[in-house]
């Protein structure tokens, strides 16, 4: 079984309201085993509402489905998100974004919460970095001033997120980076056009993901890797076979909103099942223990 290593922790607490914006990470939180959630709209659940506003965090994404598995295994953990729509590394690390107030960051509330739960076991994620490239990626075209932008950012400021975060940690946290995936992979089927857009977005997501990759790598931390997860295999495996390629897309459609008729979609957001995936997929990078 995937448990966080450590004892039995108390009784789980895991609320969430149907709204976008960050939950707030009280000092006075009662002690024991926590999930702290930290990224964008995809770390919240977030999933259209078919109406206004066009999109809601939900009680049904991938980290409400690690603490309903870890409690069912007899390790229930109290989850903590920071999440905020629209955030990019930049916002997480200085603020600046639409959540929190100039003076404060995702981050700092984050650092602050880990040094005040420092003899705590705990399990944090960090799910960042899509939004600093989606902007360049739409009206099927790829901007690629806006990416190589995206990306130096990335590269530079996620290293001082993983910093900041392991000094704050307790010895008992454990770190889990969440990779990207790529949601117009589903142009290849949705568009009859689509394609080539489908197979340009795909490279600017894998060129995203190396970037990730070694931030967490170099920071000892591992990376889920979510872009297989969506796709149903490793989108890089599409190169020159357009077979792969749709099957790719049939499985971002099954997974995602992309296909989806309107109100509801097109969305980039995961569906249930989606999020059940990308769920499994943080499971398993979770020590095993039979106890």
């Amino acid at each position: 079984m995937a448990r966080i290593a450590g004892s039995t922790a108390l009784a789980a607490l895991a609320s969430m309201a149907v709204l976008a914006g960050p939950a707030s990470a009280d000092a006075g939180d009662p002690p024991g085993a926590f999930y702290l959630d930290l990224g964008a709209s995809v770390s919240l659940g977030v999933q259209p509402t078919g109406s206004f506003p066009r999109e809601a965090r939900t009680t049904t994404g991938y980290a409400n489905d690690v603490v309903a598995e870890q409690g069912a295994l007899g390790d229930p953990l109290r989850l903590v998100q920071l999440g905020c729509p629209g955030e990019t590394v930049t916002a997480l690390a200085e603020g600046g974004g639409r959540c929190y107030r100039t003076g404060d960051s995702q981050l700092a509330e984050a650092v602050a919460f880990l040094h005040d739960h420092a003899d705590d076991r705990g399990l944090v994620t960090i799910d960042i970095g899509f939004d600093d490239v989606d902007h360049c990626l739409w009206h099927e075209s790829v901007a690629p001033a806006c990416v190589d932008a995206g990306l130096s950012a990335v590269g530079r400021q996620l290293p001082q997120v993983l910093d900041s975060l392991r000094d704050a940690a307790g010895v008992g946290v454990r770190l889990i980076g969440v990779g990207a995936y790529d949601p117009f992979l589903a142009d290849a089927v949705r568009d009859p056009s689509g394609q080539p857009f489908a197979l340009a977005s795909e490279t600017v997501i894998a060129r995203l993901n190396a970037t990730l990759a070694a931030s967490f790598g170099a920071a000892g931390i591992p990376m889920v890797d979510v872009a297989s997860v969506i796709a149903g295999q490793n989108p890089r495996d599409a190169a020159g076979d357009p077979a792969a390629l749709v099957a790719m897309a049939e499985h971002t459609c099954d997974l995602t909103w992309m296909c989806a008729a309107a109100p509801f979609g097109p969305n980039i957001h995961p569906n249930d099942d989606g999020y059940a995936a990308i769920a499994r997929a943080v499971e398993a990078t979770l020590p095993h223990d039979d106890r």
